[in-house]
């Protein structure tokens, strides 16, 4: 009789403990696929995909120059510079240049990477537990702004289900808020390589956004800023391949 009941109040909280640990995991898928519903379905999660740089060989002398203190890109358009004073909030790492010619209009943003503030320690001084979130995201992936990005992109919160680990869920569900406030965007996210020694990510197709926001790093930070406003890929191909990073410390 004792020993029937020790096995009543066992069996109890054995199923108070699994049904608290399923409530938990029935909650937090129901919340992904909730968030992926709301943004148009799996078919609209941005994936991260690997594409190449088509790098242009040599430059006429019809091709224009911009031209910064910290990088020099050529385009294939005259583009003239906005004055920052004109604007309604001047920010003077924001370098915005324009060319218009009848219907056509193109601009192009360049902003010093290293002087915006860091992505990784931002996302780390919301998190109070770090050696939680190094263990459950993994060291590496918190070194540098590109690594934390790509680690999100990479992750398919689509993938999880009630065989997942309890860390795979919350890494979902932070993949997703992660990709809803970043940088907002249609397509996939893309990383590529410039000459071994620069990496960038592109988020966004040219053909599908008329904003294509791309950013260039080195191995640990990140460099350049760019938005390419209503430019093809072949056109921002011809820009980041004929990049050169001035003035940067320890390149």
């Amino acid at each position: 009789m004792k020993n029937k009941k020790i096995f009543t109040i066992i069996s109890v909280l054995i199923l108070s403990v699994l049904g608290l640990f399923l409530s938990v995991r029935v909650y937090s898928i129901y919340s992904i696929n909730k968030v992926i519903a709301h943004n148009g379905g799996v078919g609209n999660i941005n994936r991260l995909k690997e594409r190449k740089v088509n790098i242009i060989g040599e430059f006429s002398s019809a091709h224009a120059k911009i031209e910064l203190d910290f990088v020099m890109i050529n385009t294939e358009f005259m583009f003239e510079k906005v004055n920052p004073i004109g604007l309604l909030r001047p920010n003077h790492n924001l370098h915005v240049y324009y060319y218009e010619e009848g219907d056509v209009f193109k601009s192009i943003t360049i902003m010093n990477g290293s002087k915006e503030p860091s992505l990784v320690d931002g996302f780390m001084s919301y998190n109070n537990d770090k050696r939680k979130l190094q263990s459950v995201i993994g060291e590496e992936y918190l070194r540098s702004d590109y690594e934390l990005t790509t680690f999100f992109y990479g992750f398919q919160p689509d993938s999880v289900n009630f065989l997942s680990t309890l860390d795979d869920i919350q890494i979902a569900m932070a993949s997703m808020v992660f990709r809803s406030v970043y940088i907002p965007f249609y397509g996939n996210l893309y990383s590529f390589n410039l000459d071994n020694k620069y990496r960038g990510l592109q988020f966004g197709e040219a053909d599908s956004n008329r904003d294509v926001r791309v950013n260039v790093y080195d191995k640990s930070k990140l460099l350049i800023k760019f938005v390419f406003h209503n430019m093809t890929q072949k056109e921002v191909d011809f820009a980041l391949s004929t990049m050169e990073v001035k003035n940067q410390p320890d390149l």
